[in-house]
C-alpha cells in the first residue's frame, strides 16, 4: 500500500490515474499531480535550456547500420518524474471542483464552469485548437461545464445546464 503525505491537505475529494500520472483534488479546490510528467501532465517546468546533439558512430561490416548516441546538455535537471504529490500552480486555476487524467493529460473544471487542460495533446485532446502539448494548464474556450472525462487520447465536458 502506498502512503501518499501532503502539505495542508485536510480532506482529498478526488483522484483520477492516468497511464502514468496521477492526480488528486483536495477540499480546497487544489489539483495536486505526481508520476511521469514527460509531456507537461504535472504541470511542473521543463528545463528551458537544453541542446540534444546526435553523435553517429560507424558500424564495422555494415554500410546500412546508423548507430550513435543522443548527448544532450541542460542547464537545469528536466522533471519527468514527480515523485510526491505537487500542487498543480496556475494564476487562474482555482477552486476546482472537477479533475481527470487522461493517458498523459490533465484536466480540470472550476467553481466557476471554466476548463483548464495541459499535457500531451497530439489527437487534439486538450482543447485547444491544435496538437501541441501544453506544460502549463490553459484555458480551453467551451461553454461552462461541470464534469470532464478524460480518455486515453480525448476528452470529454458535461456543459453546465441552465436556460442560456
Amino acid at each position: 500500500m502506498l502512503s501518499v503525505h501532503t502539505q495542508a491537505v485536510s480532506i482529498v475529494l478526488q483522484v483520477s490515474l492516468g497511464w502514468s500520472h496521477a492526480l488528486g483534488l483536495d477540499d480546497h479546490g487544489i489539483v495536486w499531480a505526481w508520476g511521469s510528467n514527460r509531456y507537461g501532465q504535472c504541470a511542473q517546468p521543463l528545463a528551458t535550456d537544453c541542446t540534444a546533439q546526435w553523435l553517429p558512430t560507424k558500424q564495422p561490416d555494415s554500410s546500412h547500420t546508423l548507430s550513435g548516441a543522443l548527448s544532450t546538455s541542460a542547464s537545469t535537471e528536466l522533471t519527468d518524474v514527480v515523485n510526491q504529490p505537487t500542487k498543480v500552480q496556475a494564476a487562474d486555476l482555482k477552486k476546482v471542483v472537477c479533475i481527470s487524467a487522461g493517458s498523459e493529460h490533465s484536466v480540470a473544471v472550476t467553481a466557476d464552469g471554466l476548463v483548464y487542460a495541459w499535457g500531451w495533446g497530439e489527437h487534439g485532446q486538450l482543447g485547444l485548437g491544435n496538437t501541441a502539448n501544453a506544460y502549463q494548464p490553459q484555458q480551453v474556450d467551451v461553454p461552462a461545464c461541470t464534469q470532464v472525462a478524460c480518455g486515453s487520447g480525448f476528452t470529454i465536458a458535461i456543459a453546465a445546464g441552465g436556460d442560456d
